[in-house]
């Protein structure tokens, strides 16, 4: 288990199991008295690919399930994770990684390339099923999303705003080993604890407006009103000690908002 951010001289209150963790950070849920599963589902899209140790302990430390979508199959087999389901219309995945996958039991669900939604909205789609056939006891799942960025535009942003719409009672992150974002609802509060320091941290609305506190970064927000159409809570900076990167607290007020932050592009490799 990762340590938790009240660690290494900084107090703060907080569960003792993440939301998530990575090599870079650790989410935790504040305020609720939920429990976080010790599972969570990985969906491993097609874009800029992540580097294989990094998406190995990502995948070891949050105990998994691999959701592979269309050529995020080849991610799984770079960094040898074994995919639960493979899911897509194969327009980009290799057949050799496909065909891997299948003899390591992975479950196949292919679509026609002709269909009005991409295959991780698809994907996704059977994920919300599943979950709303399933009586978690009202605990907060959790869904991370990986190979999502570094590719094109239009596709990054469908992810974005697909998983920003998302319905059902989870918890949902996009990242890779450069940079990461996870969204929050009205009453909803979150901590996070960086490893290494983040080139920068930002706030996104992703409803038409948010309220949103956010604390332990060079320029604090309190109780402060951001706008979808005008974004400028972006590029804010974490604060340090002797003891390390300070524990960031984000709280939504209302509405919805992305927390997002990005490393420096050499920073990826990391010692356990």
């Amino acid at each position: 288990m990762r340590d938790s951010p009240k660690t290494r001289g900084h107090e703060i209150a907080v569960y003792q199991v993440p939301v998530f963790s990575s090599r870079d950070a650790c989410v935790y849920l504040l305020g609720s008295p939920r429990h976080i599963p010790d599972s969570k589902t990985l969906f491993l899209l097609g874009g800029r690919v992540p580097d294989a140790e990094w998406l190995a302990d990502l995948a070891g430390c949050n105990r998994a399930e691999i959701w592979a979508v269309d050529s995020g199959v080849a991610a799984c087999r770079a960094a040898g994770l074994l995919p639960a389901e493979i899911l897509g219309d194969r327009d980009s995945a290799s057949p050799r990684d496909w065909e891997w996958a299948l003899s390591k039991g992975a479950r196949e669900r292919r679509y026609d390339a002709d269909k009005d939604r991409t295959d991780f909205q698809l994907a996704l789609s059977i994920f919300e099923k599943n979950e709303k056939n399933t009586d978690n006891g009202g605990t907060k799942r959790v869904l991370l999303v990986s190979g999502c960025f570094g590719g094109v535009f239009d596709h990054l942003l469908s992810v974005f705003d697909t998983l920003a719409s998302g319905i059902g009672n989870y918890f949902r992150c996009m990242m890779d080993d450069r940079e990461g974002a996870f969204f929050l609802s009205e009453g909803e509060s979150a901590a996070v604890k960086f490893t290494l320091a983040p080139e920068a941290v930002s706030l996104l609305s992703v409803s038409e407006t948010c309220r949103v506190t956010l604390s332990g970064v060079k320029w604090p927000l309190a109780r402060t009103k951001l706008e979808r159409k005008y974004p400028w809570a972006v590029s804010n900076r974490t604060l340090s000690d002797a003891n390390g990167v300070s524990p960031i607290t984000v709280s939504c007020e209302a509405g919805q908002v992305a927390f997002y932050w990005r490393h420096r592009a050499k920073h990826v490799k990391h010692t356990k």
